[in-house]
């Protein structure tokens, strides 16, 4: 078959999954050249209302840009040209604009309402001002910020360019979503939008923005929040606030929406599953986020549909999914465009490596003697910071975290209380074991103060867990402060999570974050370090309004990166540790000293850094770093414990997926297992090849008795919530 050939039956698929009739090599006689065109496009009806010029695989689609002009203004006077290769395609109203790509070609209806024409006049989009009053909210005094209206300056150049794709990359804490409210109120005042839908990959995201919207928009549009409900009134909401989550199931045609806005972009539409329920949809589309994923090279974008792999990395790049080229969003203003204007503020961090840490951390990690209770088994084993969290964490460890985390933690300015903390963990059972060990600490350093509430863990295994993070976020987790009288201010002031506040999580009055885990992915510690960056004035806490207005500022000013693992250094953002304190060198003494509160710091050699040690932590390393004490192995307990949280996080897919069958529901644990924990099995599964599974954690013979579609959204789900997955990963997710 040739490249051609290829192709050409890719587009036929592809054509009739967008409702397409066709006929192909239709004579286009009296054109400047007499010839075929490839193929001619009609609805059920039969009217024709698109000419498509296929090329091969390996050629670019615009290569047939002028042919398919002389055959569409030929006796067949077809308006609307597509041009495609079977990978990319480019769509084109040949009497007026330019050739823009489309990440999939339109159906019938959609070129339609193109060549019909919306209700308003496109050009309305880019000829409307829009001003820092634009918004219908700034009679209330919300008055958007130059780089908010920039983005959507942007937005208008590129529509009038003809693209229909757009990616924002900002800030957190830079008001995407009051961008957002301006690009809805734009399409929807110009009548080029009727319905929009606003997409989201979390539920508690779902809550968080309709709200926003609805005070941005000040009641002009109609907002709802679909949640499952069979009677929600699709037609007569303008902007719907839907969550990934809940795409699936739902039964509307392709076309519905005029725009689809999708927050934190990078997520919610990363993966086969997610792109393929996003894919579907045909209105224009905008991207929010601020880290988006490039995992593709131009080179690679341009051979995606060719190779399985470059395939699977396409499906989660964020600059593929809108169109763009590879690190060129449509406007992009990050967190150091931020901090230089003066709307966010930075972190400093403070480097509290332990010992045993430091070891971890080291090239070749450390050899430790793994023995039971009563000596009947003994082994040596190599570990790594990888191990941390899963197998490797003591209650000594564990209170030697819990110490640093409040002596380093910032204060509030004038209650003095610690501020606000969330501490991010390597999975859930640390979360909760370090919770508990965090509230004994506090509890023993301000006694009668704290009832085992200083600290909560926030993940998915603990019951309301998103409503404990609403009301840490609302300043009422466990009610108010005792000591802080005449202030709205949690009594709560640490949550431990592993993901649930990571990406969106609006909490301005934070003050810290701590680092307890490895965190490799450059995306999630951008998004880590944005939960800290916005200002607040820590009067706005004070409940009595005339009493507030008496009061001096009390900016927030900085927050604190408090890292147990050297995430900032590997990250290249060891410039933000506090000057006095730093890694050890190799011929750093482990003596004896002392410091505030009872911290002991060491005086070390390569110019006289400093480094961080905390009581519990010098008894492990004068006893060779030993563990808890366990009638269990440290294997055996690792074992244990991923298969629990494996357990739980199938089971949280089920609720999403449900399996009548019990005997296809156990295969599918299998093999849900098997690629969680084993790269090898799930590239395996995705790449549909079974003789790639001797070796691996997956049977043939399971793989076989899940259906083929059952097999992909499985490993789907995988990519897209596991992000861990593979050999070691010991689980965790949320």
């Amino acid at each position: 078959m040739t490249p051609e050939q290829q192709a050409r039956r890719e587009i036929d698929r592809l054509l009739k999954e967008a409702g397409w009739q066709y006929r192909v090599e239709v004579h286009a006689p009296g054109a400047e050249r007499d010839g075929f065109a490839d193929y001619v496009l009609s609805d059920a009806e039969g009217v024709a209302w698109a000419l498509l010029e296929a090329k091969a695989a390996s050629k670019h689609p615009l290569a047939g840009k002028e042919q398919a002009r002389d055959y569409a203004n030929s006796a067949l006077n077809i308006q609307y040209v597509i041009l495609s290769n079977g990978e990319e395609h480019y769509c084109w109203d040949t009497r007026e604009g330019n050739p823009f790509r489309a990440l999939a070609i339109p159906s019938p209806a959609k070129v339609r309402r193109q060549l019909e024409g919306p209700a308003g006049d496109r050009s309305l989009l880019w000829q409307t001002p829009v001003g820092e009053d634009y918004l219908p909210a700034a009679a209330d005094g919300r008055w958007m910020r130059p780089y908010q209206r920039a983005a959507v300056a942007a937005v208008q150049r590129a529509a009038e360019q003809g693209e229909t794709t757009f990616l924002l990359e900002m800030a957190t804490g830079t008001g995407k979503t009051t961008v957002a409210a301006a690009l809805c109120y734009l399409y929807l005042a110009t009548g080029n939008a009727e319905r929009i839908m606003f997409l989201v990959d979390r539920i508690e995201l779902k809550d968080q923005t309709g709200p926003d919207l609805e005070k941005a928009l000040a009641g002009q549009y109609t907002v709802g929040r679909y949640n499952g409900e069979a009677d929600y009134d699709w037609a007569r909401t303008h902007i719907s606030v839907v969550s990934i989550q809940s795409l699936e199931g739902l039964e509307l045609p392709a076309e519905h929406f005029d725009l689809i806005i999708t927050d934190e972009a990078h997520r919610c539409i990363s993966g086969p599953s997610r792109r393929l329920l996003f894919d579907r949809l045909e209105g224009e589309k905008i991207g929010l986020t601020a880290t988006p994923r490039a995992l593709l090279t131009e080179r690679e974008a341009g051979a995606a549909g060719s190779d399985l792999l470059l395939e699977q990395r396409s499906l989660r790049d964020t600059y593929f999914a809108f169109g763009r080229p590879v690190g060129q969003p449509t406007y992009s203003y990050t967190i150091e465009d931020a901090r230089r204007d003066g709307y966010l503020v930075g972190p400093t961090a403070v480097d509290v490596r332990t010992e045993l840490t430091r070891k971890l951390l080291a090239a070749g990690g450390v050899e430790l003697d793994v023995t039971s209770r009563d000596d009947r088994v003994a082994a040596t084993r190599n570990f790594t910071a990888g191990n941390l969290g899963r197998n490797l964490f003591s209650p000594a460890t564990r209170e030697e975290f819990a110490e640093a985390i409040i002596d380093e933690a910032l204060r509030e300015p004038e209650t003095g209380l610690m501020g606000k903390t969330i501490v991010y963990t390597p999975s859930q059972t640390e979360a909760q074991e370090l919770a508990n060990v965090i509230n004994a600490a506090a509890m023993k350093r301000w006694p009668g103060v704290y009832q085992s509430d200083f600290a909560v863990a926030i993940v998915s295994d603990v019951d309301q867990a998103a409503e404990f993070s609403r009301q840490f976020r609302n300043n009422d987790l466990k009610g108010n402060h005792p000591e802080a009288p005449g202030r709205h201010t949690s009594k709560t002031r640490v949550c431990v999570t592993v993901r649930m506040m990571t990406t969106g999580y609006d909490c301005p009055d934070l003050l810290n974050i701590a680092l307890c885990g490895k965190m490799d992915s450059p995306t999630e510690f951008i998004q880590v370090k944005g939960r800290g960056t916005r200002k607040f004035d820590f009067r706005d806490n004070v409940t009595d309004a005339v009493v507030r207005a008496t009061l001096p500022p009390y900016p927030k000013e900085q927050f604190k990166i408090i890292d147990f693992l050297g995430v900032c250094e590997w990250h290249n953002e060891g410039h933000l540790y506090e000057p006095r304190i730093g890694g050890p060198s190799e011929e750093t003494d482990v003596g004896t000293g002392s410091g505030e509160d009872g911290e002991r710091r060491e005086e070390g050699g390569g110019g006289g850094s400093q480094f961080t040690y905390h009581g519990a932590d010098r008894t492990e390393s004068q006893t060779e770093l030993g563990f808890d004490t366990d009638a269990r192995t440290i294997l055996e307990r690792r074992n244990t414990r991923r298969s629990y949280e494996l357990r739980q996080e199938f089971n949280r897919y089920l609720e999403a997926h449900p399996i009548g069958e019990p005997e296809v529901r156990e295969n599918a644990r299998q093999l849900f297992e098997a690629c969680a924990t084993d790269a090898a099995a799930l590239a395996a599964v995705e790449a549909r090849q079974p003789g790639r599974l001797l070796g691996t954690g997956l049977e043939e013979r399971v793989y076989r008795a899940v259906p083929r579609e059952l097999r992909e959204r499985i490993a789907g789900y995988i990519r897209d919530n596991l992000p861990a997955a593979g050999p070691d990963s010991g689980g965790g997710g949320e």
